[in-house]
């Protein structure tokens, strides 16, 4: 069985709970009776409970491939970089079913597809370097990544792009991917997990709910207990305009 992360647990419990106070409290308010409104309210939450793990659970899951997806397409970046001319030219003349033209190049059904896998975006002065070769030929370029500017630029040209995304669905359509892909370090030191957390989009949300506990601290028989959440609470949101991670 896959483990499944406290986040997801904390949303079903999160889901399930409000959507008994709500159900409870409108069951309560048309038919009078708390056992009534017990028993429907547990019935009723419960439903949603298993809507809500069905949801979370599916959508969970598509992210897991897509990220999967993901760092493979990076480990493929790693690959494609770090090999030579010889083992590029064997690799895509089986995926292109084309035929070898130059160390760089492969022509397949009449377009030459390029070669430049590099780390770096892919840019204009390597558009015009291709096209400068290639003349008036039909073109591909295969790379890692590519900068838009670039992309439109060589549409100009009647240059077609294809970055690591296309590459990976090409290679992977024609069981064509490496064996053993170098591995991706996906694990974030914990700085970088607490710089995503606190960001200055959080900073309206928190600075709002701390000025509005230390307000209602002025109608509780307990201020204190408003005044410290809500002035740590506004505390974070200064804190965080020093943040800029994503969200």
């Amino acid at each position: 069985m896959k483990k499944l992360n406290f986040a997801f647990f904390s949303d079903v419990i999160f889901f399930t709970v409000c959507t008994f106070i709500v159900c409870f409290v409108l069951i309560r308010y048309f038919f009078k009776k708390t056992i009534t409104a017990l028993i429907l309210s547990a019935m009723l939450s419960f439903i949603a409970c298993i809507l809500c793990v069905i949801i979370l659970y599916r959508k969970r899951q598509k992210h897991i491939v897509a990220t999967a997806c993901k760092n493979q397409e990076k480990s493929l970046i790693t690959y494609l970089c770090t090999q030579n001319e010889i083992s590029l030219q064997k690799l895509f003349t089986q995926a292109l079913n084309g035929t070898y033209v130059a160390p760089d190049c492969i022509l397949s059904n009449g377009v030459c597809h390029y070669f430049l896998f590099k780390f770096e975006k892919l840019s204009r002065d390597d558009i015009c370097f291709i096209y400068k070769k290639q003349g008036q030929k039909q073109t591909k370029i295969l790379c890692c990544e590519s900068h838009l500017q670039a992309i439109d630029f060589a549409k100009t040209l009647g240059i077609e792009v294809l970055c690591i995304g296309e590459i990976y669905s090409l290679l992977k359509s024609k069981n064509l991917l490496p064996a053993k892909l170098p591995e991706q370090k996906g694990g974030r030191k914990a700085f970088a997990v607490i710089k995503n957390r606190f960001n200055k989009r959080r900073c309206p949300s928190l600075f709002f709910c701390g000025i509005t506990l230390i307000l209602y601290s002025t109608l509780s028989f307990y201020p204190i207990w408003y005044l410290t959440i809500g002035c740590v609470l506004v505390t974070l949101s200064a804190i965080c305009l020093f943040f800029n991670g994503n969200a």
